[in-house]
């Protein structure tokens, strides 16, 4: 699949509120880390989406993978297989969330650090995904992101445009994903992923 022109459904953050093209969103997402790997068919992301829509899911959370032990590249299928994701998950109004920093991650720092560049190079108009970073190297790998792609939406512990929380964690003035758990307060504008 080519990039996709996105504009219409880019995310981003505006007064604390995180946006689905003009609207607000709150994300209500479940874990498929593996629905992201290439030689991942439609049908079988389509039945993935309809199992997350059941409960009241609007996002997929997924790994990344085809990434290069050194971190400078990353297969064109793999680029291909998350754009499937999200082409199918548009069809249903479900949101992509890509961890940057999933499965596949290069061990080094210098090679994690070269993999945060190459992803926001690869997905640089890919604007309707929330790239997640988390674990290791996040905040700085996050960081790395955002200099070479300032226009896509992160999450992550520090340096993103959406802080990522454990459960029970407090935000810093910007909208919060709750990654494994549920917020505090169930409302409108909490965000939370689960496994």
């Amino acid at each position: 699949l080519p990039a996709i022109a996105q504009e219409k459904n880019a995310l981003t953050v505006a007064a604390r509120t995180l946006k689905r093209g003009a609207s607000a969103f709150t994300i209500r997402a479940i874990c498929a880390p593996e629905i992201g790997k290439p030689g991942t068919t439609k049908e079988q992301v389509a039945r993935a989406m309809n199992r997350i829509a059941d409960p009241g899911g609007n996002a997929i959370y997924f790994d990344v993978y085809g990434i290069s032990d050194d971190g400078s590249s990353i297969s064109s299928e793999s680029v291909e297989a998350a754009r499937q994701v999200h082409a199918v998950g548009g069809d249903r109004n479900v949101v992509s969330i890509a961890r940057i920093t999933g499965a596949s991650t290069p061990q080094s720092a210098k090679a994690r650090m070269a993999w945060a560049k190459t992803a926001a190079k690869a997905f640089a108009r890919d604007t309707a995904f929330l790239y997640l970073f988390d674990g290791d190297d996040a905040d700085k790998m996050a960081r790395a992101f955002k200099r070479e792609s300032k226009h896509l939406i992160v999450a992550s512990p520090k340096y993103g445009d959406v802080d990522l929380l454990a459960p029970g964690e407090k935000s810093r003035k910007k909208p919060q994903l709750v990654l494994g758990g549920f917020p505090k307060a169930l409302e409108d504008g909490a965000h939370f992923v689960l496994d």
